[in-house]
Formats: structure tokens, C-alpha cells, sequence
């Protein structure tokens, strides 16, 4: 004889309720796919839950090696190079090798903040527009490459006190790291060196006349017409 109850079954832990959609699972339901029971830090095995017709991932093919870095085989390269004076709160070396400083001559637009490198052939006929700096390839603790740009006495050998102590800082700087930053008092730069001794920068494998081309990159003066020229001469 059939029981009226058969009908209208009591729910229980195995079956949702009624009006439930069947593809909610209680936290410790038995998972279908395989591979759906995993445990992680703070769950118990059987708690991830995948939507039907969607396929577990592979969670190996998914986690980032500790040394991604290495095996990536990334490489940067390099397609900028400041030209500028040291921050003062930044550590800085330069590099050693004299064959690698640059003497240029350099029109300095101070509103602009900008310097532009004369050509051999104009210099003559631009006495007194530029000034002679020696680049030194620089880098700080970031790895940021610049050329510094520090001036050279004149025709009487002088130079004052802020160019002179800037070239003493680069002395000390081929040695060893420092920081550098201005003291109006003085009028002169002062030099600090660390405590401890920091580790030997990474050059990058260019030639300085590389950092220049890279450095200097349109802004470069090698015509009577250039825009630079025009603006000095009052055409534009």
C-alpha cells in the first residue's frame, strides 16, 4: 500500500529543498569533477565548488615560479638617458673609466630646462651662445642611467665655486657612491658618501658615444636653421 508521504518526500542533507536550485551545493557535498577536491589554507576538502560545463584548471600550469624574473628572459633596452644634475636625495656613482667622459659644447635653454649639443662646424659662429660641459656617464642606486653635465673652465683656466665643488664630486664619485645637493650658504655643492658600502652598479653595455646619440636624441644643432638658432636670433 503507498504511503501518502512518498509523494512529498522529507528533505534531507543529500537533496536541496524544495524551490532550491540543484546546482547548489552544501560545503561538504561531494564534488563531480575530478580534481574539485582541493583543499587549500583554511578549507576543508570538497568546499570549491565548479559551475557545471566549466572544466578545473590546472592549478601547477597556473603558479608563478619564485624566480619568474630569470626565467622570463626579459630584457630592457635602453632608449632613454637624461641629461641633468643629481638629485639631492638621490645615491649616485660615476663611472670611472676617463675614455667614457664626454666634452661637448652645450646651448642650455634655463627656462626650457633643456640642453642642446653644438656641432663642430657651428661652433665658431656661435661663440658666446654655448657653454664647454664634460658629460659624465652617471647611475643611481635605481638603476637609472644619465649623463651629467658639469662645466669646464674657460680660455682663463677659472671656474666658480658651484662648477668647481660639482667637479670635485665627480671625482669623488668615480670612486664610490655619494650624494650631492646644494648649500646656498656655502655657494658651493656638498658631498655626502654612505655609512656602509653599497653593492657595484650594473652598467649597461653601451659606449658612451652610444649615451650620447641616446641622450641627445633631437636635440641635436647641426644647421644655421635650426628652431634653437632662430629663437636666440629673435625669428621666432
Amino acid at each position: 500500500m503507498k504511503n501518502d508521504d512518498d509523494d512529498n518526500p522529507i528533505p534531507t542533507g543529500d537533496s536541496p529543498p524544495a524551490g532550491q536550485n540543484e546546482d547548489v551545493r552544501t560545503p561538504l557535498q561531494p564534488l563531480n569533477n575530478p580534481g574539485d577536491n582541493l583543499a587549500g589554507p583554511g578549507k576543508e576538502a570538497g568546499t570549491v565548488a565548479v559551475p557545471k560545463g566549466v572544466e578545473h584548471p590546472n592549478i601547477k600550469s597556473l603558479r608563478l615560479c619564485q624566480d619568474f624574473m630569470l626565467t622570463a628572459g626579459v630584457k630592457k633596452p635602453l632608449l632613454t638617458v637624461p641629461v641633468r644634475k643629481p638629485n639631492p636625495q638621490e645615491w649616485l656613482t660615476v663611472h670611472p673609466d676617463p675614455e667614457r667622459h664626454f666634452a661637448a659644447a652645450l646651448i642650455v635653454l634655463k627656462e626650457e630646462g633643456e640642453m642642446y649639443v653644438v656641432d663642430a662646424a657651428l661652433r665658431d659662429e656661435l661663440v658666446g651662445e654655448w657653454v664647454p660641459m664634460m658629460l659624465y656617464p652617471a647611475i643611481n642606486r635605481q638603476g637609472v642611467v644619465f649623463l651629467w653635465p658639469v662645466r669646464l673652465p674657460g680660455e682663463d683656466g677659472r671656474l666658480d665655486r658651484w662648477s668647481e665643488s660639482a667637479r670635485e664630486a665627480t671625482g669623488l664619485a668615480t670612486e664610490g657612491w655619494i650624494r650631492m645637493r646644494s648649500n646656498r650658504s656655502l655657494g658651493a655643492y656638498e658631498v655626502t658618501q654612505p655609512l656602509v658600502e653599497f653593492p657595484a652598479p650594473t652598467w649597461p653595455d653601451k659606449t658612451i658615444d652610444e649615451l650620447i646619440v641616446i641622450g641627445f636624441k633631437g636635440r641635436v644643432i647641426n644647421t644655421a636653421d635650426h628652431p634653437v638658432l632662430r629663437h636666440l636670433r629673435g625669428e621666432v
